[in-house]
């Protein structure tokens, strides 16, 4: 949790190293695997002066979500991008399963927000109007692009969540610890 600086340029591999290198992490991700993430190639650029950005871990977070992702250490002390995976990695059997209530529909994202700092106006993209809104909040990475590459950014993390079907449930299980972040 170091402070951060103000103004960050690069890409997400470079912003990620960067960050590991200040807080004496290892990146345990490879510079091709974060380059084919969504937006792996894109430009982080932001120059911060209301402070959004008070930690390098804040840093690691907004690049997570900008490249459709999540951020964790695993057991070997190294720093992960783990992409939004759709791919099953285990069934839960009946044996396993206390209770499990699910719902009988299927869900989605549909819609990408995020606000632009410079006019304070909530951005949206969006396949259709029903389905989940996704939030980024406004992700200091991507203001201070052109306006075609922010949308487009907004539009490849919508292409990712999109292609992830969801059915809501609420139940309990045994727990696994070979289970990682972003499991399915």
């Amino acid at each position: 949790t170091k402070a951060c600086v103000s103004e960050i340029q690069g890409t997400p591999y470079s912003v990620l190293r960067s960050a590991c290198s200040i807080c004496g992490v290892e990146l345990g991700s490879t510079p091709q695997e974060i380059a084919s993430l969504v937006n792996g190639r894109s430009t982080c650029a932001t120059y911060d002066p209301k402070n959004q950005i008070q930690t390098w871990r804040d840093v690691i977070g907004f690049v997570a979500s900008m490249v459709g992702a999540n951020a964790t250490i695993k057991s070997d002390n190294k720093l992960y991008i783990i992409p939004y995976n759709t791919a099953s990695v285990r069934t839960i059997s009946a044996d396993d399963r206390v209770s499990l209530t699910l719902a009988d529909y299927i869900s989605n994202y549909n819609i990408v927000t995020s606000v632009n700092l410079r006019t304070n106006v909530e951005e949206k993209v969006k396949v259709s109007s029903d389905g989940l809104t996704y939030a980024l909040g406004s992700n200091p990475l991507i203001q201070y692009v052109l306006a075609i590459d922010r949308e487009n950014t907004l539009v490849n993390i919508l292409y990712v969540l999109h292609s992830m079907d969801y059915t809501p449930f609420s139940g309990r299980f045994y727990a696994d610890p070979s289970l990682e972040l972003g499991d399915v």
